[in-house]
């Protein structure tokens, strides 16, 4: 459902003049140029109250920020795309959350990760009341996943072998 979603809020993006040109200036070898241009498609966007459609445009944005070593700045799409996409579906936030927590695991930003991971966690929360155990089971393994990262990347060598043994641990029960 959320991919399809996903897939349509693509295909209506590409519609702006805009981003149809930062698309053909990517895939070619003018692919700087595609900022500014994307940078405008997200202005345009904004003011569509369609969470999935700011969560995408945020979203290649942030990768071309992140293409270019703008590190800082792709985390501030990503913060907009999670703050586009709070109130909407929980898988959309889900997806714009992870995105924040792999720049935070990028950046070395524990603080940005605890709150992509908090904030994960409460739309797990949401997707589980909608029925949707399994997925939410698979996004709690994900973000559980990035602490772990976290963890591994910034511990002590007897800590980050705990912290890998309990995610081994939670995947094998999400799993079961």
């Amino acid at each position: 459902r959320q991919s399809r979603m996903l897939k349509q809020a693509a295909c209506d993006l590409v519609r702006l003049p805009e981003a149809a040109e930062a698309a053909r200036l990517w895939a070619g070898p003018m692919g700087a140029r595609a900022l500014p241009l994307l940078e405008r498609a997200v202005q345009v966007v904004e003011a569509v109250p369609i969470p999935a459609l700011r969560l995408v445009a945020h979203g290649a944005l942030a990768q071309v920020e992140r293409s270019q070593g703008k590190l800082k700045k792709e985390a501030a799409q990503w913060e907009k795309a999670s703050a586009a996409t709070r109130s909407g579906p929980p898988e959309l936030h889900l997806h714009a959350v992870n995105g924040a927590a792999i720049c935070a695991l990028s950046r070395g930003d524990a603080g940005a990760l605890a709150r992509a991971c908090a904030s994960a966690a409460q739309s797990a929360d949401r997707l589980a009341s909608d029925g949707e155990q399994a997925a939410a089971r698979r996004w709690r393994l994900t973000f559980q996943t990035h602490e772990t990262l976290d963890g591994i990347l910034g511990a002590q060598p007897t800590t980050a072998v705990g912290l890998a043994v309990r995610a081994e641990v939670e995947a094998a029960a999400a799993f079961a």
